[in-house]
């Protein structure tokens, strides 16, 4: 195989330099994106890490401000205040009651034949007030039946003067809420 070379001594210098101006080119073009690209990832750290630093700081001097209107002067101090708040949330979780599972429960127990006009949940007095209009005797000692099936009512009561109409009976229902309603 023959080979043959149709540029001049100074043309394959020159094809050279330009071939090495590229490939430095592509050097130095890839050397200042990456720096470029490290300066914004490091300038927006910086900026980060201020922010942070400055709000870190505001949070420590409310707390140092805290601690002087507080008198705290102890380790000891800071315990018992913790200890006090501590008691504080469980009791207010023991307290708390699951409404979607009691009102869940509650619909379950609605026959198609009664419409609820209120219903008053008081976990104060532990009691259960229900208003409302049944079609009839019948819908209205039905849904008594099954207010007493709901686990967490007791005592359902429902007045006489419930039952002396004998259609579109508007009715008032009373019942005590016991200790299940809170699990």
């Amino acid at each position: 195989m023959l080979s043959l070379n149709l540029l001049s001594p100074t043309e394959k210098i020159d094809v050279s330099k330009i071939r090495l101006f590229i490939i430095l080119k592509s050097i130095t073009f890839s050397i200042v994106s990456i720096l470029l690209i490290c300066g914004v990832v490091f300038g927006f750290s910086y900026y980060l890490l201020s922010n942070n630093s400055s709000s870190l700081s505001a949070q420590i001097e409310a707390e140092r401000v805290f601690q002087q209107e507080k008198n705290i002067s102890s380790t000891e101090d800071a315990v018992k205040i913790l200890n006090n708040y501590l008691a504080t949330a469980i009791v207010i979780q023991q307290e708390y009651v699951p409404w979607t599972r009691v009102l869940s429960q509650f619909s379950e127990s609605i026959p198609a034949d009664i419409t609820l006009t209120s219903i008053d949940f008081s976990t104060i007095n532990q009691s259960c007030t229900i208003s409302g209009i049944a079609r009839n005797r019948t819908a209205l000692l039905t849904f008594q039946d099954q207010l007493n099936s709901v686990p967490f009512l007791t005592n359902v009561n429902s007045p006489l003067s419930n039952y002396t109409q004998p259609e579109n009976i508007a009715f008032g229902i009373t019942a005590t809420l016991n200790e299940t309603i809170h699990q």
